[in-house]
């Protein structure tokens, strides 16, 4: 297996592949089903309001489902990698807060540990010392 470039390394991390392939299929179910939607609309539109020819009605269906289901999986795949991108970087905020607390956390810990007294008793001083019991 290949290794990867430093440049391929940051556009797959901008970009993950799995996030990817999931917004492309959701945006082409979402595409799929708007259209014929839209189609149907449009055909029932055509025909009983608009009273057109058949021919017209065909033509007019199928460049409205074309044109609606493109419109929508467009509009539904820029909307999942927009949610993508967000949770990229609220995911990149958290981890460096948690840094930054982790650290934070590290040295409130190290300044409550007990140190030694500057202060010394001048009348105790000679036997703390030393180290004889009277």
């Amino acid at each position: 297996m290949e290794k990867l470039t430093d440049i391929q390394k940051e556009i797959a991390g901008k970009r993950p592949l799995i996030s990817l392939k999931v917004c492309q299929q959701k945006s082409k179910r979402d595409g799929f089903y708007s259209g014929v939607c839209g189609g149907i609309l449009t055909g029932i539109l055509s025909n009983r309001v608009l009273k057109l020819s058949p021919n017209k009605v065909v033509i007019s269906v199928l460049s409205s489902s074309v044109l609606i289901g493109y419109m929508a999986s467009y509009k539904s795949f820029s909307t999942c990698m927009a949610d993508v991108r967000l949770k990229q970087e609220l995911q990149k905020q958290d981890t460096a807060l948690r840094k930054e607390n982790t650290e934070r956390m590290s040295d409130e810990v190290s300044r409550h540990q007990p140190q030694e007294s500057v202060f010394t008793d001048p009348y105790n001083a000679d036997d703390s010392k030393s180290g004889s019991k009277d």
